[in-house]
């Protein structure tokens, strides 16, 4: 994929759309049949980023984030931390968009549903 319109048709012909912006597409995952995540993929050319919440700034432990997030970045967005990944949008193709997709959906409910208790995102 070279372009963020290329990149664009790809995730809306493979996943649920929650939400598009101009440069934000928010996909919704169900997780095990009985809980949701969101991920959104963020254009920041020439880099894309794919991020997830984990949870409230005031309800998650930081130390114990930061221990479960590898080997994932993680950031907190106003009042709330997430895990994210990124990579050149130029270079992109299938399995680089699919596989930390598919990471951080598992990993972000997991560490949710271990830091948090919830399901909130």
């Amino acid at each position: 994929m070279a372009t963020w319109q290329e990149l664009s048709t790809f995730l809306k012909s493979r996943y649920k759309i929650e939400r598009e912006e101009e440069n934000i597409i928010r996909l919704l995952f169900e997780v095990n049949g009985a809980r949701t995540h969101t991920i959104s993929v963020h254009n920041f050319a020439p880099m894309v980023t794919f991020s997830t919440p984990v949870g409230l700034v005031g309800e998650v432990d930081a130390a114990a984030l930061l221990q479960g997030v590898i080997p994932f970045g993680v950031a907190q967005i106003g009042d709330v931390y997430a895990i994210m990944h990124t990579s050149w949008l130029a270079t992109l193709d299938e399995l680089e968009v699919e596989a930390p997709i598919n990471i951080l959906v598992k990993k972000a409910d997991e560490l949710e549903a271990k830091l948090t208790g919830k399901d909130r995102f």
